[in-house]
């Protein structure tokens, strides 16, 4: 059996599309009515293809996928500065006193990733 996607028909214009990536993960990807894109991946061609029906059927059901939840940017840097790759204390109190006079008042309750409008 091959790995690789048997020749077909190109799909038209919004049936959604079918790619591999370098590193082997079939994606299934649709896009959405604002414009967006919206991806799964998979590790099998016909796990992708199956994928790719179940979300055209969502999407023709008016089910859309729910967005991942942005961390704030007060809850990024308090789990950043936990991390164990800090190893100077001096520094890393620091790092928490800078971020907890001067970042978290002015952009703490933001969330990451969306945008400014």
């Amino acid at each position: 059996m091959s790995r690789y996607a048997p020749k077909k028909r190109r799909r038209a214009k919004g049936e959604g599309g079918l790619y591999q990536r370098a590193d082997g993960m079939w994606m299934a990807q649709v896009l959405l009515p604002d414009g967006k894109y919206y991806q799964r991946g998979r590790k099998k061609y016909a796990d992708a293809v199956a994928e790719l029906a179940a979300m055209r059927k969502d999407l023709a059901n008016g089910i859309l996928p729910t967005p991942a939840r942005s961390p704030s940017p007060s809850g990024w840097t308090t789990g950043w500065t936990r991390s164990p790759r800090h190893a100077e204390t001096r520094t890393l109190a620091t790092y928490r006193s800078t971020i907890k006079h001067q970042l978290i008042p002015h952009v703490g309750s933001k969330k990451l990733g969306s945008s400014p409008h």
